[in-house]
């Protein structure tokens, strides 16, 4: 399903590359087709990280049910506070930071405690598919320089390489033979093309989420798209929720809120110092140019 949804996204990106140069008024935020295979050597990691991604969040969703996946997947913003930390200069942890993953952690044991059909294997995949999406974020952050920051171009190089790199998924899980099984009725059309669509806006979502803010923002807003599909799974599939489940779910969500609300007021601080940094820039200058004497042209008398 998930490589044909690929394949979907990919016929999306070809035809928008062919019609942007020929109408532009209506294609023209389709980047033209392109290819460099040195751009696209820098760009493979993100594609990797990517299926990886697909493929433990699939292996996770065998075992365990959708509420505790999603409370497995709470620990993305955990890992993405560890890998900012490695790889960027500004990590940007305090106490309070610490205070509210640990928090998002608790949750996600006491949810662990209390899963109803527990299996260490989908805890183990759960937790490995929460690095990934972690990492993702930045992996897409380090690849857009080698595209010139457009999200565009980075998804003509990103979904040919995902479904070349999907295809040994398919081979050790087995699935090239359920492919061919599969009736392709007009639903189920239907569905793919649906599927594919939806696939396809969401990868530029967050592209454009990364590129203008940050890792952890990505991390953030994923973590509240899991708090909708764990309500989802509860209310429309009939998921199991035992009492601890609940409550670690409920403390994954209080402790995410409070990590944005962390982050939301170090950006107003932040803010407001750049703004008086500006203002104490340029009343400095006014103060020079008004210290400074005004040369006066004295203009002699011809006789």
């Amino acid at each position: 399903m998930t490589w044909a949804q690929l394949l979907i996204a990919l016929v999306f990106v070809v035809l928008g590359g062919i019609l942007s140069p020929m109408y532009p008024s209506f294609f023209g935020i389709f980047a033209p087709l392109e290819w460099d295979w040195n751009v696209a050597q820098n760009v493979a990691p993100l594609s990797l990280v990517y299926i990886a991604m697909i493929a433990l969040n699939n292996i996770c969703l065998r075992y365990v049910e959708v509420t505790f996946y999603q409370v497995a997947r709470s620990l993305t913003l955990l890992w993405t506070l560890a890998f900012s930390y490695f790889t960027m200069d500004d990590p940007g942890i305090d106490q309070a930071t610490v205070s509210a993953c640990l928090v998002i952690f608790s949750g996600f044991v006491v949810g662990s405690v209390g899963e109803v059909n527990f299996s260490w294997a989908g805890l183990i995949a759960g937790a490995a598919s929460s690095a990934c999406v972690a990492y993702y974020g930045i992996a897409i952050k380090k690849a857009l320089p080698h595209v010139g920051g457009s999200h565009w171009r980075l998804l003509i190089y990103n979904t040919p390489i995902a479904i070349v790199f999907f295809v040994p998924v398919l081979i050790v899980f087995d699935e090239l033979p359920g492919l061919s099984s599969i009736p392709i009725t007009p639903e189920v059309r239907q569905a793919l093309i649906i599927s594919g669509v939806l696939g396809f806006l969401i990868n530029i979502a967050i592209f454009m989420q990364v590129r203008y803010t940050t890792a952890l923002t990505n991390a953030i807003s994923g973590t509240a798209k899991a708090c909708v599909q764990t309500l989802l799974g509860y209310m429309y599939f009939g998921n199991e929720v035992s009492q601890l489940n609940f409550v670690g779910i409920v403390a994954v969500i209080a402790g995410s809120g409070w990590y944005s609300r962390i982050k939301y007021m170090k950006m107003e601080a932040q803010k407001i110092a750049d703004e008086k940094n500006t203002l104490d820039v340029e009343a400095g200058l006014a103060q020079q140019n008004k210290a400074e004497p005004v040369p006066v042209k004295v203009v002699e008398d011809s006789e």
